[in-house]
C-alpha cells in the first residue's frame, strides 16, 4: 500500500503520563488541528502509564508464579480496555482494537512460557518491555480511525531493530 505523503511532517511524542482520560481528547484535537494546517502527523506512543512499571514486576517474578502472570496480564489488558471504553470508539474500531490486543496479549503469555531460556537476555526483556508501547500504537490507531482520522500502525521487527544496532 502507498502512502501519500504531504510535505510538511509533524512528529508528535506522547508520553504514558498524558495517556489518560483527561488529556486524551486534547490529544486528538491537536492531531486534528495539525491536519487542518496542512501537517502528516506522525504520532509516537508511550505504554499507558505504570505499564511499562507492571511489564518489568512481571519478568522479576516470571520464573515463581504463572497464575500471579496471567493475573497481571488480565490487569493490563482492563486497563487498556478501559481507555477503549472511555473514548468510546465506534463498534468496528472498537472490535479491531481489542482484538489486536488480545493477540497481543496471548503472544506476551507465550512469551513468558520461554522466560527459562531467555531470561537474562536485555533483547528479550526489552521485547517484554515493548508490549506496552503496541498495545499504546493498537489503541490510538484504532481512536484516531474511529474518528474518521486516517491512521495507521507500524512496528519494528525486533531483527531489523537488533540489526540497525549491530552495525
Amino acid at each position: 500500500m502507498k502512502i501519500k505523503m504531504q510535505n510538511k511532517i509533524i512528529v508528535n511524542k506522547f508520553g504514558g503520563g498524558i495517556f489518560n482520560v483527561e488529556f486524551i481528547l486534547l490529544i486528538k484535537q491537536q492531531i486534528k488541528e495539525q491536519i487542518k494546517k496542512g501537517y502528516q502527523p506522525i504520532v509516537v506512543v508511550s505504554a499507558l502509564n505504570g505499564t511499562t512499571d507492571e511489564l518489568a514486576g512481571l519478568l522479576s517474578i516470571a520464573k515463581k508464579n504463572n497464575e500471579l502472570i496471567k493475573k497481571n496480564i488480565e490487569k493490563i489488558r482492563a486497563k487498556h480496555i478501559q481507555m477503549i471504553d472511555f473514548v468510546k470508539m465506534d463498534k468496528k474500531n472498537k472490535e479491531i482494537a481489542i482484538t489486536e490486543i488480545d493477540k497481543l496479549l496471548k503472544n506476551l503469555e507465550n512469551d513468558f512460557r520461554k522466560i527459562d531460556k531467555f531470561n537474562s537476555s536485555n533483547a528479550f526483556q526489552d521485547k517484554i518491555l515493548s508490549y506496552g508501547e503496541k498495545m499504546s500504537v493498537i489503541f490510538f490507531t484504532e481512536f484516531l480511525n474511529s474518528d474518521n482520522l486516517f491512521s495507521q500502525k507500524f512496528f519494528p521487527r525486533i531483527f531489523q531493530l537488533l540489526q540497525t544496532i549491530t552495525i
